[in-house]
């Protein structure tokens, strides 16, 4: 059984963020869902046939990405010999200065806020304590995530006292709700926030669109198409029979 809910925050952990620093997000609607799942008119056929302009610059892309973020896959001892020479940071030894938690109940509100990497998870605790209305307080709750389900039960040895790093938390995470009493978990149950947080709701953020080209793709396009041959790098015989066809 979960344990209940202390007013107190334990010692050794972080204070729970100020309502100021609290956001709080509505459940998705039924609308909202079925407007992102609306497809885009399919293109003409004369569209989908590249031109010899798309084909260089295709290949050139190629050529670039043998070295960029899309490069073959590495061991983990070649990445960081890689970044040693490099001289960067390895990624394992990454801090972050904040974390942001969103925690989200069973009707699918969410409250956010950020955190500590040396937080341990007894402060997430103490932000949904701090965020409840005092009818639900003291009632026992357990935090979760999934897939795959983890929970983190705050008697639980193997959980009290680690760090948001230690338990992958890092640098960003969604937990969710499980309370005590059955009737709480019900989709239909609604977020029991205190009333200031209610009143500060907003729709959750849409995520970023990937329909337009990034500001900078026009110019790159221009400067790639203004490249002289002479720095070009030579068109293999393949391309060559593509681009005249």
């Amino acid at each position: 059984m979960a344990s209940n809910e202390q007013t107190s925050t334990p010692s050794g952990s972080s204070s729970a963020p100020s309502a100021n620093a609290v956001r709080v997000f509505l459940p998705p609607t039924a609308s909202s869902s079925s407007s992102s799942t609306i497809q885009p008119p399919l293109p003409a056929e004369d569209d989908l046939k590249p031109t010899p302009e798309e084909l260089k610059a295709a290949f050139r892309s190629t050529i670039a990405q043998r070295h960029g973020p899309d490069a073959p896959l590495l061991t983990r001892a070649l990445r960081e010999r890689e970044e040693a020479r490099l001289g960067l940071h390895s990624s394992r030894n990454r801090t972050f200065t904040t974390v942001r938690i969103r925690v989200r109940f069973s009707d699918r509100t969410m409250i956010e806020s950020t955190f500590n990497e040396a937080d341990t998870i007894e402060a997430v605790y103490a932000f949904l304590h701090a965020s409840l209305d005092e009818g639900v307080r003291g009632r026992g709750v357990v935090l979760y995530t999934a897939p795959p389900r983890v929970e983190y039960r705050r008697e639980d040895k193997k959980v009290k006292g680690k760090t948001l790093r230690e338990l992958g938390l890092i640098p960003s995470a969604v937990v969710n709700v499980k309370w005590e009493e059955v009737r709480m978990n019900s989709n239909g149950f609604p977020a029991p926030l205190k009333q200031e947080l209610r009143g500060k709701a907003e729709p959750v953020p849409p995520p970023p669109s990937f329909d337009q080209p990034p500001p900078t793709a026009n110019a790159a396009a221009q400067s790639s198409s203004s490249t002289t041959a002479k720095d070009a790098k030579p068109m293999p015989k393949w391309l060559k029979n593509i681009v005249k066809k």
